[in-house]
């Protein structure tokens, strides 16, 4: 029974992705799992697995049990998904005033969600998808559970991990608008190419109205390319300068420990930004969320006030108070080579005796991730006092790459509660600390 618990845990972190769940195995075939950061969430979907994998241990093993309870389990699962998505398709059908932009990328589509939705919120009742229901099943559930005949504008987040994943929530909520923040290598284990990524992103493109608003990344040379998928829209190419009429750009770019500034460009007009957001990177999510808000009746004067006030988003370079008077910038939701990057950079904005990085490194980079963390690792060292290597997935190559710069003094955790021992042992008065990355338990 351990054994089966062991392995529903392992499934519930991979999502209920049985072929996720045999890889995994495969790949750690004498595991004993212990639920350190989260705990086993009963929820209906997994006690009704457990219910019905136990008479078959009687004569199975525990995986084979389980794969049997969730074959047997399927024409069910997709029963419920099916009368759970003709319900949102007809709840937001029937809505045919409400007005949806869709936000996708490889990294970014997350902060740019939660500025768009700060800025339509200003003038507009909005709805956005929280946290990360991202998939099709969390953006149904969002509908039933959320959304309300006062809502005038719908943001929804859509991610992927292959082919046809975002078409199908485009065909569920049928955007007016949609942003491609990014393409890039995050996932590129489970998407296979970065040309899949493309093809993947580009849905959300192919899926627009015609002579609807196409927001793009021009930094991002894969999103330029996608400006070319598409001769029937309202394109606008956004970044560090203009590129046409419809573009919307920043220059000016300030960055501190407190926050960023710069000058907001769109047409003829120009306005002073301020936001407590860190991060050059964060400037451009800005750009991006104000093109769209810009086309849907906000004024540059409108988006710059409410920027002001706007807060910080949760684990992605979030700043907090932390422990003997020191800071911590908490960049833990994930991490893929342009954000930590980006989180490097804002590192090196802080006026600080002592820096400290604690980190597990990348994931779902295919075979590219041995080489992007020993990347990171150098660029760690050439920044950091210290570093803290957390666990064994990636500590040869973030160790590999830390000794090419021979500047930081690194230290190989097991886990996150020795990691936080540590931390108490070197951390002074004026320290920054940046958590980069928080690997789920099934990463050992």
């Amino acid at each position: 029974m351990k054994k089966l618990r062991e392995l529903l845990f392992i499934l519930q972190l991979e999502e209920y992705s049985l072929d996720r769940l045999n890889k995994w195995i495969r790949e750690n075939p004498n595991f004993s799992v212990l639920e350190q950061k989260r705990k086993l969430i009963w929820t209906g979907k997994l006690k009704l697995i457990f219910f019905t994998a136990i008479p078959f241990l009687l004569f199975k093993s525990p995986q084979a049990s389980l794969t049997m309870s969730i074959n047997i389990l399927k024409p069910l699962e997709n029963f419920v998904k099916n009368v759970v998505l003709s319900l949102a398709k007809y709840k937001i059908n029937r809505r045919k005033n409400l007005t949806v932009i869709g936000i996708t990328g490889s990294y970014g589509k997350t902060s740019v969600k939660e500025i768009l939705a700060y800025l339509l919120s200003s003038k507009y009742k909005t709805l956005k998808t929280p946290e990360s229901y991202n998939t099709l099943m969390g953006v149904s559930k969002v509908i039933l559970r959320d959304l309300k005949p006062e809502h005038k504008f719908f943001v929804v987040e859509m991610g992927m991990y292959g082919p046809l994943e975002i078409k199908r929530i485009c065909d569920l909520v049928k955007p007016n608008a949609g942003i491609v923040t990014s393409v890039g290598i995050s996932h590129l284990e489970r998407a296979g190419s970065v040309e899949n990524i493309y093809k993947a992103k580009s849905e959300l493109i192919e899926s627009l109205p015609e002579g609807s608003l196409a927001v793009l990344n021009r930094e991002n040379k894969l999103c330029e390319k996608m400006s070319k998928v598409r001769s029937d829209l309202t394109l606008s190419l956004c970044g560090f300068s203009k590129t046409d009429n419809n573009s919307v750009w920043a220059t000016e770019i300030r960055t501190t420990e407190k926050g960023i500034s710069f000058i907001l460009h769109s047409g003829g007009g120009e306005v002073k930004i301020t936001a407590p957001l860190l991060g050059r990177h964060n400037a451009l999510n800005i750009v991006l969320a104000s093109a769209v808000a810009l086309h849907f009746g906000l004024s540059l004067e409108e988006i710059k006030n409410a920027l002001t006030s706007l807060p910080q988003i949760s684990h992605r370079l979030q700043l907090m108070e932390g422990a003997n008077g020191s800071t911590i910038i908490d960049d833990s939701y994930n991490a893929n080579p342009e954000s930590v990057k980006s989180a490097i950079e804002v590192l090196k904005d802080f006026d600080s005796p002592t820096k400290i990085v604690v980190t597990p490194g990348m994931i779902e980079l295919g075979d590219k991730q041995y080489e992007e963390n020993k990347i990171f690792g150098e660029a760690l060292g050439k920044t950091a006092n210290y570093v803290l290597v957390v666990g064994e997935t990636n500590r040869k190559a973030i160790v590999e790459g830390l000794n090419k710069s021979k500047r930081a003094q690194y230290f190989e955790m097991k886990d996150l509660k020795e990691a936080t021992a540590k931390l108490s042992e070197i951390v002074t008065p004026g320290s920054v600390i940046l958590f980069e990355n928080d690997l789920t338990d099934q990463y050992i």
